[in-house]
């Protein structure tokens, strides 16, 4: 009878904070995903503004944007530290991701067009293929709706 007693108590004390701890669970898991969509927006308009600087041959315009593509690219890494073994992965690609961007910005510096413009390539390639490994790579979403 103490035994049952004793899980009662254990179940009246620790109960509400179970349920506050898996409330605050929830609450980080809706926080960390919002703030890692601002940061992939943010990234997905710079992605877009180099392409229009490649489309202008706008060399200062690239260097800048690869610039800010590095420094987005570091600020997701600092803020979702990887967290588990099979991130390793993601942490990988985001630091190619970092080494192109920054190979781009040394070709537009140096006015190596082509170059450039490989490396943009490159990491373009990269990052579809991160954002595309919850489907079949290569192929569209087949619900009609943008895929992440």
């Amino acid at each position: 009878m103490t035994m049952l007693a004793g899980l009662l108590i254990a179940a009246a004390v620790g109960g509400p904070a179970i349920l506050h701890a898996q409330r605050d669970n929830a609450v980080w898991g809706a926080y960390t995903f919002g703030k890692a969509h601002a940061l992939m927006r943010e990234l997905e308009q710079t992605l877009k503004d180099t392409l229009t600087a490649f489309l202008r041959g706008d060399a200062p315009e690239i260097s800048r944007q690869a610039d800010l593509i590095v420094e987005q690219m570091g600020g997701m890494m600092d803020a979702f530290p990887e967290s588990r073994e099979g991130d390793a992965h993601l942490w990988s690609a985001a630091e190619r991701i970092s080494q192109h961007a920054g190979a781009m910005q040394s070709a537009a510096n140096r006015g190596k067009y082509r170059e450039a413009h490989q490396q943009y390539v490159k990491m373009a390639n990269q990052c579809m293929q991160c954002h595309q490994a919850r489907r079949v790579w290569g192929k569209f979403s087949t619900t009609g709706a943008p895929s992440q």
